[in-house]
């Protein structure tokens, strides 16, 4: 694990090791040193200028001040019950944002890292240097690809560091983007463009006569989201590994539980939901209890802005690959590649993730809800299995004719368990999953999603719904399909509009009537119904259809 994410490693600073019980006894913990009784050399002040940043005073949501900025060198901390700012700073669009990590620990706060602000750098009170912390940058640019294209990785990592930054310390907002107020909640600390002034990021409450401070996005995102989700939200922070399903990848700017069309960027309603309610099923909390609203907004912003830096990235590995490596080893291709990373990013990446911030972008129903009478449930059944006359859809390609998940058209479910859980005894090793795939690929079965994770059809037995278990949720499922996964959109295959609502029904209804699938009560597929299953095939799951979500 890295230096900098195992917090327990962290040493103290001596004034807050000598109040522990038992100090004289400690040792310090750099490996090797002298006894803690040593002789320590006194730590000189810093200069005025960085040992503070001026700002108004500010008051918590309650109405309690808060300790400001201001406060950051000083020995004593602040007084007892206090609340320190979180320094991190975003910026306006084309201006820079600053940040910096908080650590819980004892139900105390420590400070980590260093906080740079144009005018030198804030080492922050009770910390020693930290390990430079950096977004990582796109895997295949340090595989085969480019292990011959030095200059070419070198052109697409910094120009993808000159638009959005190379740290979390240190964010740069393009602008164009859409974020709110420009992308400055994104941290607690802003430099606008053409000053060198940091001033802190606020917002005011409802019915408050102060102002708030915001921590901002960052702050939130290193503290509840990283463990899962990395540094550059690229799905493989530590504890990645060891969860089924595996987090999400923002990079790719693909996200599954949306109320908009296959393949378009979530609202932000839908992020807010999601990060809300949690992911049923899955490792994905509900962060409802936990986080203000404000503050699940400026964790939409951070997700959105690791999304817009993925997507540019892997724009421009696209586009490097029609540059001979040699065009790019001087500053006239670099400038080339830069004005193409801002025509993509202007035209393309950023225009998509601002239509989703359209009310029109989603999906209504195509007709009123439908009551749940046992007339609508049947009429889903026989969807569903693909018995009506009118209609032929093959959910049971991948869902069973049980629903359980477990259709022809996937790996069956034995050989997935083995591999995904039996036998991937290293979770950190893929090798049993490249396995999985092998045998998935031999026997021309399904077995994973776009991102190349392992993945299940839902055993719609259950009841247990990632996307929601609202009407509206599982509407939004079935009608346009579940973006990254093989669930395709029904809304234009089924002709009478109520016949999304009828699966709705019949969807919900399973769990509560097993009946429903019962051998002795399901009609079996008779005449052109049944020629057309069997011209199907066993693959036929790809392209027919499914009922409810499939596995995050």
């Amino acid at each position: 694990m890295p230096k900098w994410l195992n917090g327990l490693n962290w040493p103290k600073s001596d004034r807050a090791l000598s109040r522990l019980p038992g100090a004289d006894r400690m040792e310090p913990r750099d490996s090797g040193g002298p006894p803690r009784d040593r002789p320590r050399t006194p730590r000189s002040d810093p200069p005025p200028s960085a040992r503070s940043i001026e700002s108004p005073p500010f008051h918590d949501r309650h109405g309690s001040p808060r300790w400001t900025s201001s406060g950051l060198a000083d020995d004593d901390g602040p007084p007892r019950g206090a609340r320190r700012p979180i320094p991190g700073a975003a910026l306006g669009e084309g201006s820079r944002v600053m940040g910096a990590w908080r650590h819980r620990r004892q139900h105390r706060q420590r400070w980590l890292g260093l906080l740079t602000v144009g005018i030198g750098a804030i080492a922050l009170a009770g910390c020693s240097e930290p390990e430079p912390v950096l977004f990582s940058h796109d895997a295949r640019l340090s595989g085969e690809e480019f292990a011959e294209k030095p200059n070419s990785r070198r052109a697409i990592e910094t120009i993808v560091d000159e638009m959005f930054g190379p740290s979390p310390a240190l964010l740069k907002v393009p602008e164009g983007t859409g974020l709110p107020r420009g992308g400055r909640r994104l941290a607690g600390l802003v430099r606008e463009p053409g000053s060198d002034q940091v001033v802190p990021v606020t917002y005011r409450p409802p019915g408050a006569e102060q102002p708030v401070r915001l921590e901002g996005g960052q702050a939130l995102y290193h503290r509840h989201c990283l463990h899962c989700h990395g540094v550059s939200g690229d799905g493989q922070g530590p504890t990645a590994p060891f969860l089924y399903p595996r987090p999400r990848d923002y990079r790719r700017g693909l996200y599954k539980f949306t109320s908009t069309d296959y393949g378009k960027k979530p609202t932000r309603d839908d992020l807010r939901r999601t990060i809300s309610n949690g992911i049923d099923g899955t490792s994905m909390p509900a962060f409802r209890a936990q986080l203000e609203p404000i503050e699940i907004e400026q964790l939409i912003d951070y997700v959105i802005f690791l999304s817009l830096r993925g997507e540019v990235e892997r724009a421009l590995i696209e586009e490097a690959s029609f540059f001979a490596d040699e065009d790019l080893a001087g500053e006239e291709g670099m400038e080339e590649l830069r004005l193409i990373a801002e025509d993509l990013a202007q035209g393309v990446i950023f225009p998509n993730w601002r239509d989703a911030m359209d009310p029109g972008a989603v999906v209504q129903p195509l007709s009123p809800r439908v009551a749940s009478t046992p007339e609508s449930i049947a009429r889903g059944r026989d969807l569903f299995l693909g018995t009506s006359a009118d209609v032929k859809l093959e959910c049971v390609g991948c869902h069973g004719a049980s629903g359980k998940g477990d259709g022809n058209s996937w790996i069956d479910p034995e050989t997935f368990n083995r591999y995904v859980f039996l036998e991937n005894h290293d979770p950190t090793d893929r090798g049993a999953l490249e396995k999985l795939r092998e045998i998935a690929e031999q026997r021309q079965r399904r077995w994973g999603d776009d991102w190349g994770d392992p993945l299940r059809p839902a055993d719609l037995n259950r009841g247990v719904y990632k996307g929601g278990r609202r009407p509206i949720d599982l509407y939004w499922r079935i009608a346009t399909g579940i973006t990254g996964t093989p669930m395709p959109a029904h809304v234009t295959t089924l002709r009478d509009p109520d016949d999304l609502w009828h699966l709705v029904n019949f969807v919900l209804a399973l769990p509560q009537q097993p009946e429903l699938l019962r051998p002795d009560r399901a009609r079996r597929p008779t005449g052109s119904a049944a020629a057309a299953t069997a011209a199907a095939g066993p693959g036929s799951g790809a392209t027919a259809g499914s009922a409810a979500t499939a596995s995050r």
